[in-house]
């Protein structure tokens, strides 16, 4: 089934809407970069509970995948991210699917705005292999939502494995591949995944 945005939609909204799994839905609509930024008029696709990730229908094998890539994603692992040195109060959320087409989704609540630790505008998630030393494999900027203190984003990151951390950061516009700083507010570990 597909659905043109409307004015005010974001990804969770819409799978509210219609009864999907959030992680469904950014699956079926890998074009989509910004769950909360949707471009009035795009078309998205709904799975329908009758279907499975691959379109077969529910209770059946999902389609095979090609040559070279991981079958569709149908089992997900939640990672709880805590808070660093006591910088915020609550945990966050990461949604992850690790394998060679790997995914992460952040969801945070009750952060305090940036600013309220200097100079700094955002969140930026950041993928690490390694912390000592640090190696940075991927990252994405969190965005705000409507609700104060919620901020959310999600990246497709390849080869993601269970030795891989997730660290966000607080940044600046314009941050270059690496952290700028080292005020982590929130880490978690993939291995919890297994």
């Amino acid at each position: 089934m597909q659905y043109t945005v409307q004015p005010g939609d974001t990804m969770h909204s819409i799978a509210l809407k219609f009864n999907v799994p959030l992680p469904l839905l950014l699956a079926a609509n890998p074009q989509v970069t910004n769950p909360n930024l949707l471009q009035i008029g795009a078309v998205l696709e709904i799975p329908t509970p009758t279907t499975r990730p691959g379109g077969g229908p529910a209770g059946t094998p999902a389609a095979t995948a090609p040559p070279g890539t991981d079958p569709p994603a149908d089992r997900w692992c939640t990672v709880m991210l805590e808070p660093v040195d006591g910088r915020v109060a609550h945990p966050a959320t990461a949604l992850v699917r690790i394998g060679r087409q790997g995914y992460v989704m952040v969801a945070t609540a009750n952060l305090p705005p940036p600013r309220n630790f200097g100079t700094y505008d955002h969140y930026t998630v950041w993928v690490a292999r390694s912390t000592n030393p640090l190696h940075i494999r991927d990252y994405f900027d969190l965005t705000p939502t409507r609700l104060t203190g919620a901020w959310i984003n999600h990246k497709y990151i390849q080869d993601l494995g269970p030795h891989d951390e997730i660290i966000v950061n607080l940044e600046t516009q314009n941050h270059g591949p690496y952290p700028g700083n080292g005020l982590y507010v929130l880490r978690g570990r993939l291995s919890r995944c297994r």
